[in-house]
């Protein structure tokens, strides 16, 4: 037991700095490839938090694990909404994001109903991933276009991301850093990902927990840590808007990014525990985040609060489960 817990941590820090690393090597490189640095910025901050689900989730499938692949995108849009979104409020209250995030919340909300739709079948087959990732594409075009600053602006929004980040914000043409983190990052993310989940999977065999309740909470947690991290420094740094908007990109990349590239690998089984129960507490917990933005309401200390007490229940009807 003490040497499949030594595994998972070490899953786990492997997950966190390859995903750094993904992140630091793609925001560079597209300094140095002149192109738009929010764009860039924005999809390298999406993919790279969620990149730790892709990869456990990949892993999981490949290996005959595939109940985790629904309990570690479900449980980790858990964790990002109740979580992620409690804890960010209880260290700053979350006020002034939600007006630029509306269509985010609108894409969210619709993203949710469909995921819901397909995971009522039982199981995510190849026209589902199909669907799904094309939905995503669409929305990704979509919010590009949309997403048009002034220079003054633009600036700030990506000064905003590289600070956050960490990234480098100099980077000589000749260099090979990013190119080097680039690959580092994923190499990471794929190691990462084989020991988190052979490790997770041993220790539930153990414990005499399904391999679901697992995903749904162990992995799901470890691999939410990325998008912790990222809104926890954004919060404090006053950036709201990066703070929420990590979350909803976040969430909706793990449905239709996640579990879609995952089942046109192969089947993915919805087991009939996470149809009753878990996909619930995830579509209450997206339409309560979700009405909070389209209706501009802050989410002050008292509501962070009440969703980290919200996930504390969650997780203990999970294990008692």
């Amino acid at each position: 037991m003490l040497l499949d817990i030594f595994f998972v941590i070490v899953g786990f820090a492997a997950l966190l700095l390859g995903g750094e690393f993904l992140v630091r090597g793609g925001v560079a490189t597209a300094r140095k490839l002149g192109v738009r640095p929010l764009i860039i910025g924005l999809t390298w901050v999406a993919f790279g938090t969620s990149a730790p689900e892709l990869m456990v989730s990949i892993q999981a499938l490949l290996t005959g694990h595939a109940d985790i692949v629904m309990g570690n995108a479900i449980g980790s849009n858990i964790a990002n909404i109740l979580l992620v979104i409690g804890f960010s409020a209880l260290i700053i209250p979350i006020s002034g994001a939600s007006l630029r995030l509306r269509p985010q919340a609108s894409f969210l909300l619709g993203f949710t109903f469909i995921f819901g739709c397909f995971s009522l079948g039982g199981t995510f087959i190849w026209y589902h991933g199909l669907v799904m990732v094309a939905l995503l594409v669409a929305y990704l075009y979509k919010s590009f276009q949309r997403e048009k600053p002034d220079a003054i602006e633009q600036t700030r929004l990506s000064d905003e991301i590289s600070d956050n980040l960490g990234a480098l914000k100099k980077v000589s043409e000749s260099s090979a850093l990013p190119i080097i983190f680039m690959v580092g990052g994923m190499a990471l993310l794929l190691l990462g990902a084989h020991f988190l989940v052979d490790g997770a999977v041993s220790v539930a065999r153990k414990m005499g927990v399904s391999e679901a309740v697992i995903g749904l909470s162990l992995i799901a947690v470890g691999t939410s840590l990325p998008e912790l991290a990222t809104s926890l420094i954004a919060a404090v740094r006053g950036h709201m808007s990066l703070a929420v908007g990590n979350i909803v990109g976040s969430n909706i990349f793990n449905l239709f990014g996640v579990v879609g590239i995952t089942s046109l690998i192969g089947l993915v089984p919805v087991p009939v525990e996470v149809i009753t129960i878990d996909l619930w507490v995830m579509g209450g917990a997206t339409i309560g985040l979700c009405g909070l933005m389209l209706i501009g309401c802050a989410i002050t200390r008292s509501a962070g609060a009440g969703l980290f007490i919200l996930y504390a229940v969650y997780m203990y009807h999970l294990w008692v489960r």
